[in-house]
């Protein structure tokens, strides 16, 4: 995207060359002072011209919506994949952001002396596409964000992706197949098509990625591996269940027979004390019998 002082440098170096042409400098000589490079007509695809277009730095993409400049870019395909980055792709509220391809055209611009219309004598400076092509940029989606402190663990587990013991989740799609996948940490999926469409072209066999929020299923399974690694360091055996790690810790009383909740506090610190980093335990304030409840939480 060009700022406003690269575009007020443009505009001074557009000047500064057209009043060289005008005023009769070979065009050749013109871009040899200012260190530009020059093309001749071969390579412009709509416009035929007489001796050769001075190339102005960067160039210039568009995918049918706008013409955005990039005069830093080094080539073409730089440009025509800033533009994807710097547009507003995919729909943020997308509960399955997945992957995108659009079609960029991007082309450097030339500044050429023609002949002005019905007037063989005058001349005029015209600007004209050089090396105009078109490039499909794939977009692929974003990860989520993990559980707090962890980083994406994709497995494929039988029991919520589904499929065969020999190769879980994972199915046949056209000439390729679909594989699912789940976090260990956090319980949201990564879906990957190797023989994928695009919409819009109906092209085939190409890969995407797509993610799908967290379920009750892959909740539970995640609380499930979180316990068997917590049980190995707890003093008191751990129970998943719809999504939630908890154990009871036998209600301490004094002589009077009421709560000694200094006691019981000290018995929460040890618990906490033998977690893993990263882990903590808190009271829920539920009791079962004479057993308070005590849930396991990241934090």
């Amino acid at each position: 995207m060009m700022t406003k002082q690269e575009r007020k440098r443009e505009r001074t170096l557009i000047v500064q060359i057209t009043t060289r042409l005008l005023a009769g400098e070979d065009a050749q000589v013109i871009a040899d002072d200012l260190g530009l490079q020059t093309a001749d007509d071969s390579r412009c695809a709509r416009y035929t011209y007489d001796g050769v277009a001075i190339l102005l730095p960067g160039a210039v993409a568009d995918d049918g919506n706008a013409e955005v400049e990039y005069p830093e870019a080094d080539t073409l395909r730089e440009a025509a994949q800033s533009y994807v980055d710097d547009g507003d792709r995919g729909d943020p509220d997308d509960d399955e952001p997945s992957t995108s391809w659009v079609d960029v055209w991007a082309w450097r611009v030339g500044l050429v002396l023609v002949p002005v219309e019905g007037d063989e004598d005058k001349r005029d400076v015209d600007t004209v596409e050089i090396d105009r092509e078109r490039y499909t940029i794939k977009t692929d989606p974003d990860e989520p964000e993990c559980a707090d402190g962890c980083e994406h663990d994709w497995r494929s587990p039988l029991s919520v992706v589904g499929g065969i013991a020999e190769n879980p989740g994972v199915w046949g799609h056209g000439g390729g197949v679909v594989m699912t996948e789940v976090c260990r940490h956090c319980g949201c999926y990564r879906v990957t098509d190797t023989w994928a469409q695009r919409m819009d072209t109906g092209e085939q066999g190409l890969r995407s990625t797509k993610y799908r929020e967290a379920d009750d299923e892959s909740l539970a399974w995640v609380a499930r591996k979180d316990a068997e690694m917590l049980d190995e360091s707890s003093p008191y055996s751990l129970t998943a269940r719809d999504g939630r790690i908890s154990t009871a810790i036998e209600v301490i009383r004094n002589a009077n027979g009421d709560e000694d909740e200094d006691a019981m506090t000290r018995e929460l610190e040890t618990l906490r004390a033998a977690l893993p980093a990263g882990w903590t335990a808190d009271w829920t304030g539920s009791y079962s019998g004479d057993e308070a409840d005590v849930e396991i939480i990241r934090g």
